[in-house]
C-alpha cells in the first residue's frame, strides 16, 4: 500500500473545501469524553452490558460481542436491545475524535453507523449557537419511526429535500427507535430493507452517490462494510468508471486485513489510509484548521475566515455587530445564513475608533444595509465606552429604527439579566425604545421574510 503523504492529505482537504467528501463515522472513533479515554464506546460498556445481561464478558470485547453471547443463551432480542440502550445512554459527552469531525464546518451531512447519539451531541458542541439547525434522522428496517415527542428530528426516514443546516443520519438505527440491531441478523436485515425502501430514500442516495465517501473507522463487520457501500453507491464496488474516490481510514489487524485487501486491490475507488482512526480524526481537524486560506493568502484556523462583499454594504443585507470574543458563534451564524443565501455584511476587523474604516462602517448602517443585526452576549455588555464599536454601531442604527419597521434585530446569545433588554434597545424618536428581539431558531426564517428571499 503506498503510504499517506502531503500531497494526498492536500487533495482530501481540497475535495472537503469543495464540498464534495462525505463523513461516514464507524463505532472505533465513537469514544466517551467523560472518561477521556480513546477505548471504543462500545468497548467501554460491554462489561456493564454484560452484567446487567447475566454474561461474561471477555476480554477486549465489544458491546456486540456480548449481545451475541446472550443470543447464544437465549436471551430475547428486545432484552438485549433494551440493556444497550441502557449503556449507551449513560454516556452523554462525546470524545475527542467526533468532536474534531464535527468541528469542520464545511461539513454539513454526517452519516452514523452506530446507535448512540453521541455524534449529534458533538455536532451541537461545535457549532455552539446553532443547535437548533441540527438535525438527526434515522433508518429503521421496520419502516416505522418513534411516537411524536421524541427530541430529535425524525419525520420520515428519508432526507427531507430541503435539509437543515447540519443533518446527521443514522444509516444502522438509533436509540430512538423501539428495536435496533444487535447482532449480524439484523444488519442483514438492515442492508436488504435500504435495498428495498430505496425509492422511499431518494434524497439519502443521492447525497451518498454524489459525494467522495470519507468512512472514520469500519463502519461494521467486514462483509456489512461492503454491503453497505455497495447499497448505497448504487454500483460495483470494482467498477473502473466510478468518478468518486472514497477513503477508508482504518488500523491494519489480523481481523480486518480481507476487508483492507479488498479495498486496496479490488475496489480501487477507494484509498485505505492506515492508522488508528481516532489520531486521523484528530489529525484531519488539525489540518483543516490550517489549510483555511485567508484573504491575505496565507493560512489560518477556519474560525479566523470572514466574508465581506467588498468595501461597501449591499443595499440587500444584514450588517452583524459583535464582539470579537464571540467569533465562533458568529461563523456559525454566517455559516447557517450562506447555507440559507442571506446576504450579510460584517468588517474582518476590529479597527480603533477614528480609523478610516470607520466612515466605511457607519455609511453601511445608516445607508446601505437592509437589516440590522446586533449580537448581545456578556462580552459584548462588557464594551461600555461610547466609543466603543459595539455602542458606535448601535448608536447609528437606532437613527434608521422607526416606530412598527423592522431594521434592528438582536439576538441574545448569553444568559443576561432579565431586564438587560431595555438597557440595550436603541433610544429613538424621543425617549421610546423598540427593536425586534428574536431567538435563534426564528432568526433565519424571519430575516428571509424581511429580504424578500422567502419563495
Amino acid at each position: 500500500m503506498a503510504e499517506w503523504s502531503e500531497r494526498d492529505w492536500e487533495m482530501l482537504l481540497t475535495e472537503i473545501q469543495e464540498g464534495s467528501v462525505l463523513p461516514v463515522i464507524g463505532p472505533s472513533v465513537v469514544t466517551s469524553g467523560e472518561s477521556g479515554s480513546n477505548c471504543s464506546l462500545y468497548r467501554e460498556i460491554a462489561e456493564p452490558m454484560a452484567r446487567r445481561l447475566g454474561v461474561t464478558a471477555k476480554e477486549d470485547a465489544s458491546a456486540f460481542d456480548v449481545a451475541r453471547d446472550a443470543i447464544a443463551q437465549g436471551m430475547p432480542i428486545v432484552s438485549i436491545w433494551r440493556e444497550l440502550k441502557h449503556a449507551i445512554r449513560s454516556i452523554h459527552q462525546p470524545g475527542e475524535a467526533l468532536r474534531a469531525i464535527a468541528g469542520i464546518r464545511r461539513f454539513d451531512l454526517f452519516l452514523s453507523t452506530t446507535p448512540d447519539k453521541l455524534l449529534y451531541e458533538a455536532v451541537k458542541l461545535e457549532r455552539k449557537g446553532l443547535e437548533q439547525f441540527v438535525a438527526n434522522r434515522y433508518f429503521t428496517d421496520q419502516g416505522a419511526l418513534p411516537s411524536a415527542g421524541s427530541e430529535l428530528d425524525n419525520s420520515g426516514c428519508d432526507l427531507p429535500a430541503r435539509r437543515n443546516l447540519i443533518s446527521i443520519y443514522q444509516l444502522l438505527g438509533s436509540v430512538e427507535a423501539h428495536t435496533g440491531p444487535v447482532w449480524e441478523d439484523d444488519y442483514i436485515e438492515y442492508v436488504f430493507s435500504m435495498i428495498r425502501d430505496e425509492a422511499r430514500l431518494s434524497n439519502l442516495f443521492r447525497q451518498i452517490r454524489g459525494k467522495s465517501l470519507l468512512l472514520i473507522g469500519a463502519p461494521a463487520e467486514d462483509w456489512i462494510v461492503r454491503f453497505l457501500l455497495r447499497t448505497a453507491l448504487g454500483k460495483r464496488l470494482s467498477d473502473p468508471s466510478s468518478q468518486s474516490k472514497h477513503f477508508l481510514a482504518e488500523a491494519r489487524s489480523e481481523a480486518n486485513e480481507p476487508m483492507l485487501f479488498f479495498f486496496e486491490k479490488g475496489a480501487r475507488v477507494t484509498r485505505v489510509i492506515e492508522g488508528d482512526p481516532i489520531q486521523f480524526a484528530i489529525d484531519l481537524r488539525r489540518r483543516w484548521d490550517e489549510f483555511q486560506p485567508t484573504s491575505h493568502g496565507g493560512s489560518a484556523p477556519a474560525h479566523r475566515v470572514y466574508h465581506r462583499n467588498g468595501d461597501s454594504c449591499p443595499g440587500n443585507s444584514v450588517f452583524i455587530s459583535y464582539s470579537s470574543a464571540d467569533v465562533a458563534c458568529v461563523d456559525n451564524l454566517t455559516e447557517a445564513f450562506q447555507f440559507h443565501k442571506i446576504p450579510y455584511w460584517l468588517d474582518r476587523e476590529r479597527l480603533l475608533a477614528g480609523d478610516p474604516l470607520r466612515s466605511k462602517i457607519e455609511a453601511a448602517i445608516v445607508t446601505q444595509c437592509r437589516l440590522f443585526l446586533a449580537i448581545v452576549s456578556k462580552s459584548t455588555e462588557r464594551e461600555t465606552s461610547s466609543e466603543s464599536w459595539i455602542r458606535m454601531e448601535r448608536r447609528w442604527a437606532a437613527t434608521r429604527q422607526t416606530l412598527g419597521a423592522t431594521f434592528y434585530l438582536t439576538l441574545m446569545i448569553d444568559d443576561l439579566p432579565a431586564n438587560h433588554r431595555s438597557e440595550v434597545e436603541p433610544v429613538f424618536d424621543g425617549d421610546r425604545r423598540t427593536n425586534t428581539w428574536i431567538e435563534l431558531d426564528g432568526l433565519i426564517e424571519s430575516i428571509k421574510v424581511h429580504l424578500g428571499l422567502m419563495r
